[in-house]
């Protein structure tokens, strides 16, 4: 396997407007913004579904991409049926 990006390519103001701190600070923002957003992702390890970090929707969308499981529904009653604890 590849290995992981570490850091974002940054994002920069156009030359004319390297002078202006507004602009400048919007795009030192949105460049810490991306790279927490890219240190997340490579810290998630979505093939590891045994991870705290993968729960609910997110577990249910992991296992249909991944592995082609779904999510067992359990019926709790006659009329409504509840998904499984897992």
């Amino acid at each position: 396997m590849a290995a992981l990006l570490e850091s974002i390519i940054p994002a920069y103001p156009y030359t004319q407007y390297n002078d202006d701190p507004d602009i400048v600070a919007f795009f030192d923002a949105y460049n810490k913004l991306a790279q927490g957003y890219l240190d997340y992702f490579n810290n998630l390890n979505l093939p590891c579904w045994t991870s705290p970090a993968i729960t609910g929707e997110l577990l249910d969308w992991i296992a249909a991409g991944i592995y082609g499981e779904s999510r067992p529904l359990l019926q709790i009653s006659e009329d409504a049926i509840a998904r499984g604890a897992y």
